[in-house]
């Protein structure tokens, strides 16, 4: 009789007891290897109430997700007010690149490049912002590790918008239980720059000049890790990396974790430092680009004239958080997410299906995910994914047409006309932006449109474009899209927050 075992501890007790039973050279060993590993099992489960634990639990009521801080640093400015004002006064957030501040290196490459214009972020502003954002936090020794010196350019953006985002909430983190405050932050490219020069490093065998921080400059999680890491939220945290869908997948995940229950606020976005010679080319042999040089007409999204999209940096945060949380502090409540939906072309690598079948999915799905009653008829806004190339911006029209084809009318518009495409960060920047559509009622036109495709077939009574002068509107209910490489997209559902 095999004496029973109170608690199996590991693999070597395992085999202490079959040596002890049967002998290392036994055949018996063998034989009854698994009579003893389903005896100890046996043993360990009713010793652990394995049997009666239930894996499926009955779900909890779906919590309601609202929008209550927002955060932003793009080509339009490094403050929400600033981004704002200038989107809605039509201004153009792309530039000659600066050339006078780049090495002699730098310039030696980038005269060999056609592109020279983009959405670049200024690096003083920038600087200074950090700077505030760095000081805002009390020291400790969690924090003496946040240097400038450890951050790279992308990180910078994303800790940046995380900042803004917190202050314009009015969250007090310090007071709040921080295992329920999480951040999700992606980006699509990270730190190309720093790896290109580490590379050359090594291939010149300059090993002992890489720097001793090196993967923690370049990973694409680090700018969520130094955002936990600077305020001590040790809730949930991820990154997504999905091209250019990455802020929008970003804030749908992060919507998700509270909605589930799983932490009462997050910081959701996406980061992107564009402006490294190595993805201009690349992008312009997958022939993405605009070939146009002046930087006040070259992105213009829908218009029958559009050759390609304008390279665009930055970041863009929101603060989500459970609405009986927000309630119970008074928060200020910009809109409300009331759902996420995603779908996935798989159709060609750079190239969206030419049926439009996936946007659409996407668009439905966000519907359908609502736990709030939002009908068809209730959404009159879609912030278009519209990054001013010829195949992208005529699918997602069309799927917008026969997503809404026996309803009301669609007004809808793309920021990239006035921002560019600012890739990983886009759905992030473009999400601020229609929160403050439904927000303040205001539509912001599309910088650049004048005429669609002759072959368009867009029924103009049904899918209106905002052109020449922003909107004013009631904005009760509107879809924010995102779609990137590889046919992952994105939609996202905002909505004006009643009680």
């Amino acid at each position: 009789m095999i004496k029973p075992i109170k608690r199996y501890q590991n693999i070597n007790h395992l085999l202490l007891c079959k040596q002890t039973l049967f002998g290392t050279h036994s055949s018996g060993f063998q034989k009854k290897e698994n009579e003893i590993a389903k005896y100890l099992w046996n043993q360990h489960s009713a010793t652990h109430n394995i049997r009666n634990f239930h894996l499926k639990k009955d779900l909890p009521t779906p919590k309601r997700v609202v929008v209550t801080g927002v955060g932003v640093v793009s080509p339009l400015g490094l403050s929400v007010e600033t981004f704002w004002q200038n989107m809605l006064n039509g201004k153009c957030g792309i530039k000659n690149l600066p050339f006078d501040t780049f090495t002699e290196r730098e310039q030696a490459i980038w005269t060999k490049i056609g592109n020279k214009i983009g959405g670049y972020i200024d690096p003083v502003e920038l600087d200074s912002k950090l700077d505030q954002c760095l000081a805002f936090t009390e020291s400790s020794n969690r924090e003496k590790s946040i240097t400038k010196s450890r951050l790279s350019k992308f990180i910078q953006f994303g800790m940046v918008a995380a900042y803004e985002s917190i202050i314009d909430s009015g969250l007090d983190i310090k007071s709040l239980d921080k295992t329920q405050i999480g951040v999700s932050m992606g980006s699509s490219l990270g730190a190309g720059e720093e790896m290109g020069e580490a590379y050359m490093l090594v291939e010149n065998e300059q090993h002992k000049k890489v720097s001793p921080v090196f993967y923690p400059r370049i990973l694409n999680n680090m700018a969520a890790g130094y955002i936990a890491m600077q305020h001590d939220l040790q809730g949930p945290m991820m990154s997504c990396s999905t091209a250019c869908a990455t802020g929008a997948h970003s804030i749908g995940e992060a919507f998700q974790f509270i909605r589930q229950g799983h932490g009462k606020v997050m910081l959701a976005g996406g980061c992107e430092n564009s402006f490294y010679p190595v993805f201009y080319v690349g992008f312009n042999r997958a022939r993405a680009l605009s070939s146009g040089n002046d930087p006040e007409t070259a992105s213009r999204p829908f218009d029958k004239n559009r050759d390609g999209f304008v390279m665009s940096e930055g970041a863009g945060c929101l603060v989500l958080e459970e609405l009986e949380h927000a309630q119970s502090r008074g928060a200020k409540i910009y809109a409300e997410l009331v759902g996420y939906g995603t779908s996935g072309d798989a159709y060609h690598p750079t190239a969206p299906s030419p049926d439009g079948r996936a946007a659409m999915t996407a668009m439905r799905n966000a519907i359908r995910d609502s736990i709030v009653d939002v009908k068809l008829s209730d959404i009159n806004h879609v912030n278009c994914h519209a990054t001013s190339t010829p195949a992208g911006d005529k699918v997602e029209l069309f799927a917008i047409q026969k997503l809404f084809e026996n309803d009301h009318p669609i007004y809808v518009n793309s920021m990239k006309g006035s921002l560019g495409h600012m890739l990983g960060a886009a759905g992030a920047s473009e999400s601020v932006g229609t929160v403050l559509s439904i927000y303040h009622n205001k539509i912001p036109h599309t910088l650049n449109f004048e005429r669609v495709d002759d072959d368009s077939n867009l029924d103009s009574n049904k899918v209106r474009i905002v052109a020449k002068d922003p909107l004013e509107i009631e904005v009760k209910a509107a879809l924010c899209n995102s779609f990137g490489f590889g046919g992952t997209n994105a939609s996202l559902l905002f909505a004006k927050y009643i009680p």
